[in-house]
């Protein structure tokens, strides 16, 4: 009697389902074994977060060491730490990775500690103390080489939401050389960004949007080291708008010397006459400003002289409710016109029709003295003429003080001379005595939404982007930052 046996077919069809079986056997215990494994490095980051917690209560801060440095040995240990923790008798055996059997290596910037482990699939697992949590490395960047933390510092005893923040990026080599592998990320979320302006392997300004600022701070990434990357920039990711038509942009935020620059592409020069002098930003708006005392900048060329439109857009803060804050230099009328107080804003110019000085006034607005205010002259000269005055942000009613036929300037008044801080009528200055900051002069009249947008944000002037007033998000102190030291993605 014969026995069945196997044939071949047979044979290789077990053959197969032992080798899947073995397979997915050996899968799961290497998921097994690397599971347990990171949760081993989760423990041993949570004890050394535990023991820097308690020298932290009894010392107030973290020693002096070498940083970044490994915590128990290796090449570069952190000596002084180490010392402090045994000494202490808070922590004698430092833990090593269950693997490589490496120290876990910590970073500190700014009084702030970053503790960081690599997990099995080549993640990076950080204690962030600034922000108390952990965080991982984003896998989305898993094709750039190189990173460095940022911390960012709030200075302004707020949360900021959606705030931009300018970056001063210095080259490294391991860059691309016009730094179009750059890239900004907050808690793994691709940050938009924009380069203002670069110097292929020197440096590059770069505005980063970020999402949240606690008051406490931040720390986002930087990362690059991507040799296939393009560049996102993308300016208006970044700005809250973009507002065109800009003749003359100071931001006054140079502090110190004899001139300021003119940011709207113009090549403008600036003079300081009577010596108008520097304020601090504690005294300010935004940044610096000029505080005028019989004292005024002259301009080589004139922003005042429109045909169609002009608006103003400036902050002040008088010290009397009465002068010029700025325009062209007439004799015999008031040309192509300019912007005073007296009680209340006025625009003064000479319209075609009937050829004689007119003014637009809003005697409803309330101007103290001694305290800041940000002002909107929006002219427009077509047909009899328009004004719309904005004050903080507010529309004014505004009264035309007789009738025009055709509102186009009159420039047969027009001398040579414009005037900042001052406006010379028939030979004469009159001042204006105050500070001055952010002043914007455009060829256009602003919409309504474009006024409240100036007056609710800084606006930010670029050479780099000339003719074109941006917004961003209005902060009394700004933030500041600093970079950590490169590390491997």
């Amino acid at each position: 009697m014969y026995k069945k046996s196997f044939t071949l077919i047979e044979l290789l069809v077990v053959i197969a389902i032992i080798g899947i079986l073995a397979g997915v056997i050996i899968v799961s215990m290497t998921s097994a074994t690397n599971s347990a494994n990171d949760a081993r490095r989760k423990v041993d980051l949570g004890q050394i977060v535990k023991s820097i917690a308690i020298l932290n209560t009894l010392t107030g801060t973290l020693p002096s060491d070498v940083y970044p440095c490994t915590l128990g040995g290796g090449t570069t240990p952190c000596t002084n730490l180490q010392t402090e923790l045994q000494s202490r008798e808070i922590m004698k055996i430092f833990p090593s990775d269950p693997v490589t059997k490496e120290y876990y290596e910590i970073d500190v910037v700014g009084g702030s500690y970053y503790l960081t482990a690599i997990l099995s699939d080549g993640t990076k697992y950080i204690f962030n103390s600034k922000e108390n949590k952990y965080q991982s490395s984003s896998p989305i960047m898993a094709d750039w080489g190189y990173r460095k933390a940022i911390e960012i510092t709030n200075n302004s005893g707020q949360e900021l939401s959606d705030f931009q923040i300018m970056f001063d990026v210095t080259y490294d080599t391991d860059m691309q050389t016009d730094f179009d592998d750059v890239r900004f990320l907050n808690d793994s979320v691709s940050l938009p960004y924009w380069i203002e302006t670069k110097t292929d392997e020197v440096s590059g300004r770069f505005w980063v949007k970020i999402p949240s600022i606690p008051i406490t701070g931040k720390t986002i990434y930087m990362y690059y080291g991507n040799a296939g990357a393009t560049s996102e920039s993308n300016l208006s990711n970044v700005f809250i708008s973009q507002i065109s038509g800009n003749v003359l942009a100071l931001s006054m935020d140079e502090g110190m010397g004899t001139t300021t620059i003119d940011r709207s592409g113009s090549g403008r020069v600036i003079t300081f006459n009577n010596s108008p002098t520097w304020k601090s930003s504690s005294f300010c708006n935004k940044g610096t400003c000029l505080q005028f005392n019989n004292s005024y900048l002259s301009l080589s060329s004139s922003p005042f002289i429109q045909s169609t439109a002009i608006s103003y857009s400036f902050w002040f803060n008088a010290t009397s409710t009465n002068g010029y804050f700025m325009g062209q230099s007439v004799s015999g009328g008031q040309g192509s016109g300019g912007v005073y107080i007296n009680s209340y804003p006025y625009f003064a110019w000479t319209p075609t029709t009937p050829n004689l000085d007119r003014t637009w006034s809003a005697n409803t607005a309330n101007i103290s003295t001694d305290n800041w205010h940000h002002i909107i002259y929006s002219v427009s000269f077509t047909g009899s003429s328009s004004c719309k005055i904005y004050v903080d942000g507010v529309e004014k009613t505004t009264t035309l003080s007789d009738s025009v036929s055709n509102g186009a300037p009159s420039t047969k008044f027009n001398v040579s001379g414009s005037n900042i801080g001052s406006r010379v009528i028939n030979g004469t200055n009159y001042y204006f005595n105050g500070m001055l900051d952010e002043i914007n002069i455009f060829n256009r009249a602003l919409t309504s939404a474009e006024a409240l947008d100036l007056y609710n944000n800084h606006a930010y002037n670029s050479l780099n982007y000339t003719g074109i007033t941006l917004t961003r998000k209005k902060v009394s102190v700004e933030p500041t930052y600093s970079f950590f030291s490169e590390e491997n993605n």
